[in-house]
């Protein structure tokens, strides 16, 4: 489109129905994220329109963020060094199962949740193309890159079977809480990551099973019921709840 508009002309025929599609998704589905505000000047603008001061507590509160920030931007390192702890002394991280495990990621979603509104998930659903299209390379894209890297793997350093069968299973399974942590530490489109972890999570009860038999040969059973109650629970009830109170309580959740 460029090149056509240095010089002076506009594609026609076949050539502008090609480009005119692809465009006007691209456009639809971006123009909310292209003018996005950083969160910390949203915050303010919200807290001064809802009647709440920013100012009152300048100092302090702006210490506090920077710190947060600060902290959040090494996500990365704070990862690499769990998991390099986490293999020296594993007894460190194994106390933190069961209960403790969904109740921490529930919170983390919940905070989340704080962050958005109710038009984000409304804009996120006037273009479902969107996530139909990652539902889809969810569940090719994924798989293949396992059952690729298991036959690489197998060939090149002797992966036992049952690990490489492994890594297969894991690929054909659904997104998890993970997606929506990085895609809100990266200021992406978090209503529409906790979308496809939904749907991911909902299609799994026949995605998986069909994927895993093609490529293990080996039928895996997926409990539905257990996949969206767990859904339910970790991700959707409390991301709800965060944008309920973001809703009708305001002024606390600014502040």
């Amino acid at each position: 489109l460029d090149l056509f508009r240095l010089r002076n002309r506009r594609p026609t025929g076949v050539m502008a129905k090609l480009l005119r599609a692809p465009r006007a998704l691209l456009s639809r589905s971006c123009a909310r994220f292209a003018t996005k505000k950083p969160r910390r000047a949203k915050n303010v603008l919200l807290m001064r329109r809802r009647g709440a001061s920013p100012e009152a507590d300048a100092p302090t509160a702006t210490k506090f963020v920077e710190f947060v920030d600060g902290m959040t931007t090494l996500f990365p390192a704070w990862v690499a060094t769990a998991a390099i702890s986490a293999l020296w002394k594993p007894n460190l991280y194994t106390w933190f199962c069961g209960d403790l495990l969904v109740n921490g990621i529930a919170f983390t979603m919940l905070g989340m949740g704080l962050t958005m509104e109710a038009k984000d998930f409304r804009e996120v659903l006037k273009v479902p193309q969107a996530m139909l299209v990652g539902l889809t390379l969810q569940y090719t894209i994924m798989p293949t890159m396992g059952f690729l890297a298991s036959k690489i793997a197998t060939g090149v350093i002797g992966l036992p079977p049952a690990y490489a069968a492994g890594l297969i299973l894991v690929s054909c399974c659904p997104g998890g809480t993970a997606s929506n942590i990085v895609s809100y530490l990266a200021q992406a489109d978090v209503p529409l990551s906790v979308l496809m972890t939904a749907a991911s999570t909902m299609s799994a009860v026949f995605a998986t099973p069909f994927l895993t038999t093609g490529l293990i040969g080996t039928l895996v059973p997926v409990d539905g019921f257990g996949l969206f109650a767990s859904t339910l629970k970790v991700v959707l009830l409390p991301v709800l709840l965060g944008v309920m109170l973001n809703t009708f309580a305001p002024r606390t959740v600014a502040r």
